[in-house]
């Protein structure tokens, strides 16, 4: 959930505040940050537009590698974003589809530009306007009872293994954009509803319908959507937007799920989906906690597992879709 939260904030930030390329958003904030960007990355040949930076295909080149779990952290903001500026590129901005850190900076700069931590901004701009309640980025330990289990399914088939991430008993400083959250199924349905709803949700506008059809907008190219994703031929039938990916091709998705052209939605990594379908207005929403590794590992992380709910979730879109006709 936190991808496309923070993306429909740092949309608004820059199409509505007169700033419109990132060289521009970097360059109000840069006395922010405690390290300068490398040369190399604002050199006139790689100078990024808005699309660009947003886009995480080309975003994730600016800033890939990996620097510490986006989950639990205990570097200070300013410190990992120093560690991060110290990898090299690992493509060329633009180049391709690469799934990293984007939108992690992107989080970090929606804070310094309010001047508070990204959970206060995500709650005054998002939570409390749709009256999601339960989503923050942390829990108090009276409420940690509710928390769902997180399971590991090892191929011996060994009983499954608890492997919940620990919650510190006071809020962290580290509150990256890319995930993190906490949430439940109503407050994670209400932001896919105001989502489908092109920025309204019971009566309330949060973002223009413009904001949402930039975030729902194809930004890959033919070629880019030739490269596998998760080893798997994932683009073949879809694009990538602000944040979502959308289904371009209804028949050529059959292989990995069920949905109209122009669905929307994007997976967490243990496994939680959803689904916004306009044509048929309907969201669809899938909720598991199916342990994977978070590193450069998760490429393959899922072949040689044990079948896990995971397996259930094309039944469950395919079944659903069944019963529309």
């Amino acid at each position: 959930m936190g991808r496309w939260l923070v993306l429909a904030v740092v949309i608004v930030f820059v199409y509505f505040t007169a700033v419109t390329t990132f060289d521009g958003l970097y360059r109000r904030y840069t006395g922010h940050f405690p390290f300068d960007l490398p040369p190399r990355w604002l050199e006139a040949k790689d100078r990024l537009d808005l699309s660009t930076v947003f886009n995480i295909s080309s975003a994730n080149d600016i800033i890939g590698g990996n620097s510490g779990s986006p989950l639990i952290n205990a570097l200070s903001p300013d410190a990992w974003l120093q560690a991060l500026s110290e990898l090299p590129l690992v493509y060329q901005p633009g180049e391709r589809f690469h799934y990293s850190h984007a939108t992690d900076v992107l989080g970090f700069l929606v804070s310094r530009i309010e001047g508070k931590p990204l959970g206060e901004v995500l709650k005054a701009r998002i939570f409390d306007p749709l009256g999601m309640s339960d989503t923050s980025f942390w829990l108090a330990p009276e409420k940690h009872g509710r928390l769902a289990k997180l399971y590991e399914a090892k191929a011996d088939g060994s009983p499954l293994k608890d492997v919940s991430i620990p919650h510190s008993e006071t809020p962290m400083a580290f509150e990256a954009g890319g995930g993190g959250l906490i949430s439940t199924a109503d407050d994670y349905l209400k932001f896919a509803r105001m989502m489908l709803g092109r920025g309204e949700v019971d009566g309330v506008r949060l973002v223009k319908p413009e904001t949402i059809d930039l975030m729902c907008a194809n930004r890959l190219t033919d070629v880019q959507r030739t490269h596998d994703f998760l080893g798997m031929p994932f683009w073949m039938s879809q694009g990538f937007g602000l944040g979502v990916s959308m289904i371009l091709d209804a028949q050529k998705h059959e292989w990995m799920g069920a949905g109209a052209e122009g669905s929307f939605g994007w997976p967490g990594a243990f496994g939680t989906w959803w689904q916004a379908d306009p044509k048929n207005d309907m969201i669809l929403v899938y909720l598991i906690q199916d342990s994977m590794p978070l590193g450069p590992e998760a490429v393959t992380a899922m072949q040689g597992q044990r079948p896990t709910g995971r397996i259930a979730l094309p039944v469950f879109q395919k079944m659903t879709y069944a019963a529309l006709s």
